[in-house]
């Protein structure tokens, strides 16, 4: 990639490890008409994202007792506008500190803390579909292994309520055997379960952007239907009702075809309405005999935030004109398609290198 010498607006963007939604993040913007200055940020000095900002910056990890001041110091430095945080952990603690930032004359991307602290709880997105009168997977949350013998529906999915790392400790269990084991698996990687039903199959499941601006106003959504295989693929099982039937999840790594999918984002701009998010917000659900059942609401910028802006909806490029350049927002308009991935690699020569 080849890097823009700016003086445009300088944009921050952390956690731009390679595949992370930061990185993802940092690609979209440069697809943007607008000339940004970026300061790529990242935790670990040996980051792919670090290799394409036009400054890059290593900060504590976001559990760091100096990370917010680390953070104030490099918006100081390089007169920073916007922050675009790429990592759930950052967006946690900065979302807790906008008012840091705006003091600092930061404009952060993000949504409010109240939908972060939904979105982030997989017990109280399900809660919150409830109130709104929408479909959900049956659930319950595993604290112990007592609660289990609630869960008398299989497949089910086993993950953690709250945090984890993407998709590496979420699994499809068949039998009680099955649970018993991820749950404890769970739980002994210092997270507490909740088992979700195995809704629908693989063919129908979706990703979905719904846009607002940081004042609440609903921009647009773009649905994505996604393809279960290759970087996109996290694991693949028999199902018990036969040969040839498979129970899949999807990784991180999301890829698939961008589709209108008219009735589909209507409901998911309604969940974001209800729920009041001001800024990017990520929905994940399945349909089954004709039902929505959303079961991931990430109240963040989506990994397939690049893909998204390459069929012509580049959400952090529309929320940076509208908020910093005090531009007005238009009809948001995309092209149909399919949106896939692949490896990308890099040799960086030690006198090249980061140190």
């Amino acid at each position: 990639m080849t890097l823009r010498a700016t003086t445009g607006p300088v944009v921050l963007v952390t956690g731009v490890g390679g595949g992370a939604v930061g990185h993802e993040l940092l690609q979209a913007l440069r697809l943007a008409p607008t000339a940004y200055r970026i300061i790529a940020a990242d935790a670990s000095a040996e980051s792919f994202g670090l290799t394409e900002g036009d400054e890059r910056a290593t900060l504590p990890p976001a559990a760091a007792i100096g990370y917010l001041d680390a953070l104030r110091s490099v918006c100081r430095r390089f007169g920073v506008q916007a922050l675009l945080p790429g990592s759930e952990p950052e967006l946690r603690v900065v979302s807790a500190h906008r008012q840091v930032l705006a003091d600092e004359g930061v404009v952060l991307l993000a949504n409010s803390e109240e939908v972060i602290d939904v979105g982030l709880d997989k017990a109280a997105t399900v809660a919150a579909l409830q109130r709104a009168g929408l479909d959900a997977p049956r659930s319950v949350l595993a604290e112990d292994s007592d609660a289990l013998q609630k869960v008398d529906w299989f497949p089910c999915v086993v993950k953690p309520v709250r945090g984890g790392s993407g998709s590496s400790t979420v699994f499809i269990a068949r039998n009680r055997n099955e649970l018993g084991f991820f749950a404890e698996y769970v739980r002994s990687s210092g997270y507490v379960p909740i088992v979700q039903e195995y809704v629908g199959n693989p063919e129908q499941e979706y990703t979905v952007g719904v846009l607002s601006t940081l004042g609440g106003a609903l921009v647009g959504s773009l649905a994505m239907r996604r393809v279960l295989r290759g970087l996109s693929l996290k694991s693949r099982v028999p199902a018990p009702g036969g040969p040839g039937e498979w129970l899949a999840l999807s990784s991180g790594l999301s890829q698939g075809r961008i589709e209108r999918a008219a009735e589909i984002r209507q409901v998911c701009e309604r969940i974001a309405i209800e729920l009041g998010s001001r800024g990017p917000l990520n929905i994940q659900l399945r349909v089954s005999q004709g039902r929505l059942y959303p079961f991931e609401i990430n109240p963040r910028f989506s990994g397939t935030c690049c893909l998204r802006a390459l069929a012509g909806f580049n959400e952090a490029d529309i929320l940076l004109r509208h908020h910093l350049l005090g531009e007005p927002i238009g009809q948001v308009v995309y092209h149909e398609g399919l949106a896939i991935r692949a490896l990308r690699n890099r040799f960086i020569p030690d006198r090249d290198g980061i140190r």
